[in-house]
């Protein structure tokens, strides 16, 4: 979505949940996949929470491209929620 009075484009959240991490090394893996994503503009993954936050553009990333390659990792795709 474009904000009119800005010309940018908003971005959503969303909250993932990943299972199977068991260091920081597998926490940058993911991360690293997710922020290479075309559309995301960050994404945070917490080891103790076994979830990422990620803030990105609809238009261009999906729900989809998020499990993939948190899949293609060798991570478990747990669940998924937009923020309000």
């Amino acid at each position: 979505m474009t904000n009119m009075n800005t010309g940018k484009t908003s971005l959503d959240t969303a909250y993932i949940q990943i299972g199977e991490m068991g260091c920081s090394g597998c926490a940058n893996t993911i991360q690293d996949a997710l922020n290479s994503l075309n559309g995301v503009e960050k994404a945070t993954v917490d080891l103790e929470k076994e979830s990422a936050a990620i803030s990105f553009n609809a238009g261009t990333v999906s729900k989809n491209d998020f499990e993939r390659v948190i899949s293609e990792a060798g991570y478990e795709f747990r669940g998924f929620r937009l923020a309000p």
